[in-house]
């Protein structure tokens, strides 16, 4: 909430109790007394103290007075289990009282007509009362993490709402009259164990986020079809096993989630998401590089792993936008040379596949920041990632890396390299790498004198003994 010209506070009053400071504001706009014995009582019954506050953030604790009421209050953490005094501070416009120990609310909560931000998040609350309903000026709404199993229909009053959080609880399903909260653009309802995506969610034409990951989605509905301005769409770690082909009605949808299902391809109608930017289908099924995936050609940021992917379509150089690539834990033999034209990449995971060899053109993606290619069969360090001489984060473990090429000492940016569990004997180029902060080396069968050395010095004067004694 804006509180730039919340008035500036001339005098503070100390109470007895030393629990709190009530004020009275400038202009001789004095605080309204019963809202000043409210706080005082609270103060009282948790032994806390509630400053004053300005410009505070939501979720600090203390209140903040405008035009002389009470109209934010922060109880984050105070242990509280009853709000009925909390209701009497009817002026409310912000309150959290999240991290206590609510397991219920009183009806009065209705009486908080003006509240346009409530977090209830975790609490222990198994139901709402049907006065919740009554917030019709409610913008902003968490109930995360509480122990919620229905929802009273009433909930649909709340028509003003534009963002609903309902993560981690324990609905099954949600009132029909949640399709009437028309202003609503965001809603995330993870971790929940709800099997549908209910029709009613396609009356909601502003929503632009929706977040349903981590419950028990089998069918994609058709609702999803007609939400025409979604952005943000998380379906991940559910039981999905096919996207219907109405999902490329999403047109502007930027970020797409469906890792953890059970997908093996990808509808041809998602070559109509020309805007999107972030796509994650980690944790399927897929055994072919879905081709569709190709013509996303304004994608940043794909996330493929945990399949059983064993080749990239040489198509994949269409991607030129792409920074992030992770495609760990499949089944690739080798990097087809398309993927080396993708010279924007900064952050490249191909650990977990079974790569003995990277192509010469490897060397063009000088972009590159963080490159993980551990847990491969590598028997040698090729000598193109001589040339990534931005590479900052390089991991190479577990592979079976007998030597390091003359090369190798040319990545003299790296912090972090990571070559435990591999053969090397001779470490001898390391010694250029003065940047190293982090090196991780054991597991190897070093010299004595090189092993001794690098169980006792700092990587820093490690890389220093190698520079002066090998």
């Amino acid at each position: 909430m804006d509180l730039c010209n919340v008035n500036r506070i001339v005098m503070n009053i100390l109470v007895v109790t030393g629990f709190i400071s009530f004020s009275i504001c400038s202009y001789g706009v004095e605080t309204n007394q019963n809202d000043l014995r409210v706080i005082e009582q609270l103060s009282s019954q948790y032994k806390i103290k509630l400053p004053l506050l300005t410009n505070s953030e939501f979720k600090q604790v203390g209140y903040e007075v405008t035009n002389g009421r009470v109209t934010k209050l922060g109880l984050h953490g105070k242990d509280i289990s009853d709000i009925s005094k909390v209701c009497q501070l009817v002026a409310l416009k912000s309150l959290c009282l999240s991290n206590n120990n609510l397991s219920k609310l009183p009806d009065a909560i209705g009486q908080l007509v003006d509240l346009e931000t409530l977090d209830l998040s975790n609490n222990k609350l198994l139901t709402l009362p049907p006065a919740i309903g009554q917030l019709t000026k409610l913008k902003i709404f968490s109930l995360d993490k509480n122990r919620l199993k229905t929802l009273p229909d009433t909930i649909g009053g709340l028509r003003q709402l534009s963002a609903f959080s309902i993560e981690h609880n324990d609905l099954k399903v949600l009132p029909l009259t949640m399709g009437e909260m028309s202003q609503l653009k965001g809603i995330w309802l993870s971790d929940n164990q709800l099997d549908e995506i209910p029709s009613w969610i396609a009356k909601l034409s502003q929503l632009s986020v929706l977040d349903m990951r981590d419950n028990q989605v089998v069918v994609v509905s058709k609702s999803i079809g007609q939400l025409l301005y979604m952005t943000e769409l998380d379906l991940s770690g559910n039981d999905i096993k096919v996207l219907p082909s109405f999902i490329g009605n999403l047109k502007q949808i930027s970020t797409f989630n469906i890792s953890g299902n059970q997908l093996t391809a990808l509808p041809k109608e998602m070559a109509q998401m020309r805007n999107i930017k972030v796509l994650k289908c980690d944790e399927n099924g897929f055994e072919l590089f879905p081709s569709i995936i190709t013509s996303l050609t304004s994608l940043e940021k794909l996330y493929i792993r945990g399949n059983d992917i064993s080749a990239l379509p040489n198509e994949i150089k269409h991607l030129v936008h792409l920074t992030v690539f992770d495609i760990a834990r499949n089944d690739l033999r080798t990097v087809p040379e398309g993927a080396t034209e993708l010279l924007k990449l900064k952050t490249l995971d191909l650990s977990k596949n079974r790569l003995k060899s990277l192509p010469k053109s490897f060397k063009h993606l000088t972009a590159l920041q963080w490159l993980d290619l551990s847990g491969n069969e590598f028997s040698r360090i090729p000598e193109s990632l001589g040339k990534l001489v931005n590479l900052t984060e390089l991991d190479l473990r577990s592979n079976r890396l007998t030597r390091l090429s003359r090369s190798f000492g040319k990545l003299i940016n790296l912090t972090r390299l990571s070559l435990n569990n591999n053969k090397l004997e001779d470490v001898r180029n390391l010694k250029t790498l003065r940047n190293l902060e982090s090196l991780r080396l054991h597991n190897n069968p070093l010299r004595e004198d090189v092993q001794k050395a690098y169980d006792d010095k700092s990587t820093k004067d490690f890389i220093a003994f190698l520079r002066f004694n090998i």
